[in-house]
């Protein structure tokens, strides 16, 4: 299938894995964790930078496929000067 790739940046957390994401041109869309991020229980906060999966036929909902470096380590309960969270 044909989707399109955006990123973004999470600008609110709502219930049930879902969360309120601005693209890079302002527009706001409405984000559901899917496949590997899910599973492996990836903690997204405000702030954190994502990359999404959108269908073309609606441009308001997207699957988010990859998180920033930052909320991937603080998911492990690493910090960057190597002590734990």
């Amino acid at each position: 299938e044909d989707h399109i790739e955006v990123e973004g940046k999470v600008i609110a957390v709502l219930a049930g894995t879902m969360f309120r994401v601005e693209l890079d041109n302002k527009h706001i869309v409405l984000a559901t964790i899917s496949g590997k991020m899910r599973k492996r229980f990836v903690r997204l906060t405000p702030g954190d930078r994502v990359k999404m999966k959108m269908s073309p036929y609606d441009l308001n909902k997207a699957g988010l496929f990859g998180a920033s470096v930052d909320s991937l380590a603080r998911t492990r309960g690493f910090t960057w000067d190597g002590a734990s969270a």
